[in-house]
């Protein structure tokens, strides 16, 4: 492999975990179970009505192979504290296989709005993409300043097949777009 390719890949694969474009792992995006104390986490659970209706699901092992649910939060929209998502645009890359990026530009109503936990599905051919803010612990005090914000999220697209695919935003931004060929390697 020439020195050049080592180079580029080198300086990619310093960047990728801070692109913004990629979920993020480091809070807990993934389930986990602590063996010494008999605790499952799980950080998104999906229902009917919903993408991640239901997040930070802990529950905990009883002797007779029984869990208890011992915590969890109900993450249904909330227009008041959620992202207030203005636009919504697609990226595809000239990549293969073909990245697809949602690219979603608005603000927060408060000084301490940021992106909490961003689930997606697909049902058939189209995406369910919930955004939702990360929530304001009890207590604290936050300025009425009004928090810009652009948000890129990676849909997962790897391996579908070629077709128009549809997507929405927190059920209000509705869009296509389409891959022209099966999308693999």
């Amino acid at each position: 492999m020439s020195t050049s390719k080592i180079l580029f890949m080198a300086v990619m694969m310093a960047f990728l975990p801070v692109n913004a474009a990629f979920p993020d792992t480091s809070n807990n995006a993934y389930p986990m179970f602590n063996f010494q104390e008999g605790i499952l986490t799980i950080p998104r659970v999906d229902t009917d009505e919903q993408a991640g209706n239901f997040q930070d699901a802990v529950f905990k092992i009883k002797p007779d192979g029984t869990w208890r649910l011992l915590d969890f939060r109900t993450t249904a929209l909330n227009p008041d504290s959620d992202p207030q998502i203005d636009k919504v645009e697609v990226v595809i890359t000239d990549s293969s296989p073909v990245q697809v990026f949602l690219k979603l530009t608005g603000a927060f109503s408060n000084g301490c709005g940021e992106f909490g936990q961003i689930s997606q599905r697909l049902q058939g051919s189209r995406f369910e993409v919930i955004a939702h803010a990360k929530p304001i612990p009890d207590g604290t005090v936050c300025t009425m300043e009004i928090k810009p914000f652009e948000q890129v999220i990676a849909l997962s697209v790897f391996g579908l097949p070629e077709g128009t695919y549809e997507f929405s935003v927190n059920g209000n931004f509705d869009g296509s777009f389409e891959l022209t060929q099966d999308n693999g390697l």
